[in-house]
């Protein structure tokens, strides 16, 4: 084993947090599903971060070598060196540290052989010296590391479950020079990602300007359209290594198509030689679907299904329950949402053989039910996914407005800054930012019961709560209520669930 040639896994990055390092798994890792732990984020600490640095370059370096050099870096013996290395070479279960009582997790498969897959980044030991106290336990980060450009609300579009909240917003678009001081000034802090979205991003006047900018710097965003892009656009792309794009596509009906989306008859044939190109180009492309009472059927997904084994580099096919719109009618759910047998028959299909032998993946987002909202039980709660607004992330508005989620838009309880006015750190430690996040019991109304609950300091400090769920459950005046799926939360006022 001395002599292997190990790297740290590509999938992985490090940071230096101020107060700790931290390891993460990059939004689109190029590695087999197989290989990483997805979604992985976790304060380490630096003398950890410091060690792993010695495996993130490609020099070719056999393990006794690096061991050696950590050894002298630490002033330790190899042996000492060898018996905390050794552990992390092809971990198939994440490794459990303790430091002072402080408990830390180290992700799976941490060091591997470089199997053809060079790393993109590459770490010093200097990268990770950290300023005053060592802090292993506060989830939120002290610097952010993703952010989501909104550059317009504008459309071509108009889709009738759309999400978007464009009231008073839609001819808005973030200015070209603020959008590429930002992602400069990202680089320059870590960021490890940076998403557009809309509206429809592709039709800012200047985005080929941001694309260039967000590729010099190392930010390759998928890109979700609705627009049949033109062969220019897409060799374009191709040239500055924007390879990855989602499709929106509904139905292959040109009659459901125009109803769901407001588009004329020319818009599918359009769409489709968009996708001829994209595959004759080589994009890993894939196609998002959102599920409605009008294609929510088998012969609606079969034709999608069929439609894209045609192709050879098509990735997948996301299928999307509608969601409750915040800012459409308030009847527009109940109007459009599938049925429980819709959506019944739609999964045992996808689940059938035939999909799991197809050359490429299908998912199907799980519907909200009324379970979670009716049947709630701390157990089950507290096993639900960690938000991450707020704790390592932020969205840019159009108009360079800063909130802590996409979906909250101008919510004013939730704007935490201002581009325009002020930098990347100082809105993410600004008072706005730190008061919704280490909330304290009496920022609550008398009528929330987290006003009273003992729980708030665990609850809202570590996993977090869906913000989005709660002003969407409660209205935008009731937004500090518990998240609805909470044992302790009222039944939604507005009914968001199947």
């Amino acid at each position: 084993m001395d002599n292997l040639t190990l790297i740290l896994n590509p999938a992985y990055y490090l940071r230096n947090d101020i107060h700790r390092a931290i390891i993460g798994t990059f939004e689109f890792p190029e590695m087999a599903s197989g290989l990483y732990e997805p979604h992985f984020l976790q304060a380490i600490h630096p003398i950890v971060a410091q060690a792993l640095s010695f495996f993130s370059k490609n020099n070719g370096k056999a393990l006794y070598e690096l061991q050696n050099d950590i050894a002298d870096f630490f002033q330790l013996s190899t042996e000492q060196v060898a018996e905390i290395i050794q552990p992390m070479i092809n971990n198939g279960h994440p490794l459990i540290q303790d430091y002072d009582g402080n408990k830390t997790i180290l992700p799976t498969n941490l060091l591997i052989e470089p199997l053809g897959a060079n790393r993109k980044e590459e770490y010093n030991p200097s990268d990770f010296l950290v300023d005053g106290v060592l802090d292993l336990q506060t989830t939120r980060l002290y610097k952010p590391i993703h952010a989501v450009l909104e550059l317009t609300m504008r459309c071509m579009t108009d889709c009738i479950y759309c999400y978007a909240d464009k009231r008073r917003h839609e001819n808005d678009f973030l200015h070209t020079d603020l959008a590429i001081r930002f992602i400069k000034e990202a680089k320059s802090i870590g960021f490890t990602d940076i998403e557009i979205n809309g509206g429809e991003v592709m039709m800012h006047p200047d985005i080929d300007k941001i694309l260039d900018e967000l590729a010099s710097c190392g930010y390759f965003s998928l890109i979700s359209t609705k627009i049949p892009l033109p062969e220019d656009k897409i060799k374009y792309l191709k040239e500055i290594g924007m390879t990855r794009v989602q499709i929106s596509l509904d139905s292959l009906d040109p009659l459901k198509e125009s109803k769901l989306l407001n588009v004329d008859n020319n818009y599918l044939p359009k769409l489709k030689k968009t996708m001829l190109l994209l595959d004759q180009y080589e994009f890993d492309w894939q196609i998002n679907t959102v599920l409605t009472r009008f294609n929510c059927n088998i012969h609606d997904i079969q034709e999608l299904i069929n439609e894209l084994s045609k192709y050879n580099h098509v990735k997948g096919i996301k299928l999307s329950p509608i969601g409750y719109p915040m800012y459409k009618a308030l009847n527009t759910f109940e109007a459009l949402r599938p049925t429980s047998d819709q959506l019944s028959s739609v999964k045992e299909y996808v689940n059938s053989n035939n999909i799991e032998n197809s050359n490429y993946w299908i998912l199907m987002k799980e519907e909200e039910t009324a379970d979670n909202y009716k049947c709630k039980k701390w157990e089950k709660f507290e096993q639900r996914s960690s938000c991450t607004a707020n704790q390592k992330a932020f969205n840019v508005l159009p108009d360079g407005q800063v909130t802590i989620c996409e979906e909250l838009y101008w919510n004013p309880y939730f704007i935490i800054g201002d581009i325009n006015k002020n930098d990347i750190l100082e809105i993410w430690n600004s008072e706005k930012a730190r008061n919704l996040f280490f909330v304290q019991n009496d920022s609550f109304s008398n009528q929330s019961s987290c006003h009273s609950c003992r729980k708030v300091h665990d609850c809202r400090q570590n996993k977090g709560v869906c913000w989005k769920m709660i002003t969407m459950a409660y209205g935008n005046e009731h937004w500090d209520y518990p998240d609805p799926r909470c044992p302790k939360a009222p039944l939604p006022y507005n009914k968001i669930y199947y």
